[in-house]
């Protein structure tokens, strides 16, 4: 399977005119794919995009196949990401925003935050973002330099969506 249908299985937001852009900014070099792989199977991938300015690289998605969660691999691939880019950084949708107080998506989000807190990121609690109506945490494995968050995340999903649009889609949360 390629990454695209993996990203349109495993993040099944990601429909019409975003997968296409998405698609694009993987085409053109803007967000890479990488695989985590056991020999030649895939156990995982994920889409990073270098934000070298501030010597941090932006992980957009990370997954691990369904056959294979829950079985170490997620920590061994956020290790191995870690040894190859130093920095990180990533969105996380929001467990204290989820809507019609869904329960099991407010636990779905909490430990997916666990879980890259016991991998070594800690959220910062002054970035909070709104993405398109998806509420979002930034979290890192650095204390992130003072620096005009909104400005960068803005410019990034421009890229991914190779349109000016991003400051209509992307605001600041309360």
């Amino acid at each position: 399977m390629n990454l695209r249908r993996y990203l349109k299985h495993d993040f099944s937001y990601i429909t019409g005119p975003l997968y296409f852009m998405f698609s694009r900014a993987l085409k053109k070099g803007q967000f890479h794919g990488l695989y985590l792989k056991d020999g030649e199977k895939e156990i995982g991938y994920a889409i990073v995009k270098d934000i070298s300015n501030l010597g941090l690289t932006l992980i957009k998605f990370l997954a691990i196949l369904p056959p294979y969660r829950s079985g170490g691999y997620g920590s061994v691939f956020m290790d191995q990401l870690k040894l190859q880019f130093g920095n990180l950084i990533l969105e996380v949708e929001d467990p204290d925003k989820v809507q019609d107080n869904n329960q099991e998506e407010k636990v779905t989000r909490s430990r997916r935050i666990t879980f890259y807190e016991r991998n070594g990121l800690q959220l910062d609690p002054d970035i909070k973002f709104i993405h398109a109506g998806y509420p979002l945490r930034v979290m890192s494995n650095i204390m992130l330099p003072k620096a005009d968050w909104l400005h960068i995340f803005r410019n990034s999903h421009n890229q991914l969506y190779g349109l000016p649009i991003s400051r209509f889609i992307l605001k600041l949360a309360d």
